[in-house]
């Protein structure tokens, strides 16, 4: 059995803005190939299939152990997903589904399912938005085999936290992948040592696999200084007491002892307490009138007139809060380039909008570095333009080659009016020649 806890195994940073594009990446992590439902499952199957397991006791305790840590790693991975998906603007006990409020979701690049199936929630599903499956499974009921399948299916799980690590800077994603990067460390060392333990194999011999080390992710480095990239945490009362005979021997990056940890899971942190997002009727279509009956009910059954379970409430934003609560602007991704559409002239939040904060510090340090904007199609000089600017303009362009060399922000502004004027001029000179070449030909051809 499993004994169920209403903790989390690490705290996560309360939502911010959401990015749903960033939480259909994040997905990979519950539902993909090597995915937590993946090594939840596979260890739980072995554990379920495991024959003779006195004889084997030490083995078949870790893998059981392990089961009962990913079970949990399952639960941090749906709190980011929809810590990502809280929009405060949905946070409104009215909600007209007349207004079409999520009109253009058809239109971004990210997955419907979170909205229309989901309630703004996590899924079982991968980043393409495909179901997870049993095929997943690998149970052959062959101890080295399981044990070794094992430790490369951790190591292909560390891979993908690391790509899911590059590619979303949410904090929710970067927290979870940092914890989630430092406890898969320890399962694969643990898997490593039962390997080497059975057959003398030494596979510690093959890490850090990707050989990326945990103290280049700043968001591993607390779980690392705290010493809980060499712990094993038993995860039962009073099972699983042969974890020892197996994890055991050094770290093989740091070389420091490993060790099995029995710890009061009380001491975990609360789940955070998201708000209502009424928009796709999370928890309903009214809140408070879910709110309403739930007290009654508790009152008819003598319960205490306050909830007695205990929650982490999500603090007050401060800052302006956005004054839409709709889904409007499509965001999309067409050949390798984005475009974004609005429909009823509602305004749907693109990534940009999201993420102003990070997105603003991102956009003003490549401003910083940006040259002259080049002239757009109908600014394009004629070949007769080109040929006089290149004779005429020839000093002018230098002198402000070096000027932007000096000033390069004061350049960028300037030169746009520079070349207008430069090609007014230019135009003006052009059309003279051509006037006086017209009239010269008249003239001749009335003689």
């Amino acid at each position: 059995m499993i004994l169920r806890i209403d903790r989390w195994l690490t705290e996560l940073p309360p939502p911010s803005d959401p990015d749903p594009e960033g939480a259909s990446i994040v997905q990979e992590l519950m539902g993909g190939k090597f995915g937590e439902m993946s090594t939840f499952l596979n260890y739980t199957f072995q554990s379920f299939n495991f024959r003779d397991r006195q004889k084997a006791r030490p083995f078949f305790d870790l893998i059981s152990n392990i089961a009962a840590e990913e079970f949990g790693h399952i639960e941090l991975v749906a709190a980011a997903i929809n810590s990502m998906l809280t929009d405060d603007a949905s946070v409104s006990d009215k909600v007209d589904p007349a207004n079409s409020p999520l009109l253009a979701l058809a239109g971004m690049a990210m997955n419907p399912h979170h909205f229309v199936n989901g309630g703004r929630g996590a899924l079982p599903q991968d980043s393409r938005g495909l179901p997870w499956t049993g095929d997943n499974v690998v149970s052959t009921g062959d101890l080295l085999f399981d044990l070794t399948h094992n430790y490369f299916l951790e190591t292909g799980a560390r891979s993908g936290k690391l790509r899911v690590y590059e590619a979303v800077d949410h904090p929710a994603a970067r927290a979870l992948t940092g914890y989630l990067l430092t406890r898969g460390g320890v399962h694969q060392v643990a898997y490593a040592r039962a390997v080497e333990n059975l057959t003398g194999t030494d596979l510690t011999k093959l890490f850090p696999g990707p050989r990326v080390p945990m103290m280049q992710i700043k968001e591993c480095r607390p779980y690392i200084d705290n010493g809980d990239y060499r712990r094993l945490y038993r995860f039962s009362p009073d099972d699983y007491r042969e974890l020892s005979a197996v994890f055991n021997g050094t770290h093989p990056e740091t070389g420091e002892q490993l060790e099995v940890v029995d710890e009061d899971p009380t001491v975990r942190p609360l789940p955070v307490d998201l708000p209502s997002q009424n928009d796709v009727f999370a928890p309903g279509y009214s809140t408070e009138e879910i709110r309403e009956i739930a007290d009654q009910l508790r009152k008819k059954a003598g319960l205490p007139d306050e909830p007695i379970g205990d929650v982490t409430p999500v603090p007050r934003r401060k800052g302006p809060k956005r004054s839409r609560s709709t889904v409007s602007t499509a965001t999309s991704r067409s050949a390798g380039s984005r475009k974004t559409s609005t429909a009823r002239g509602d305004s749907m939040p693109t990534a940009a909008a999201l993420r102003p904060g990070r997105e603003a510090t991102r956009r003003a340090s490549e401003q910083s570095d940006q040259p002259a904007p080049a002239p757009t199609s109908s600014e394009t000089p004629t070949k007769a333009e080109a040929r006089s600017r290149a004779g005429a303009s020839k000093p002018q362009a230098s002198a402000t080659t070096r000027k932007a060399k000096s000033t390069p922000k004061t350049a960028a502004k300037s030169t746009p009016k520079t070349a207008a004027k430069s090609s007014s001029q230019t135009t003006k000179k052009t059309a003279s020649k051509g006037t006086s070449r017209t009239s010269s030909t008249s003239k001749s051809s009335r003689k």
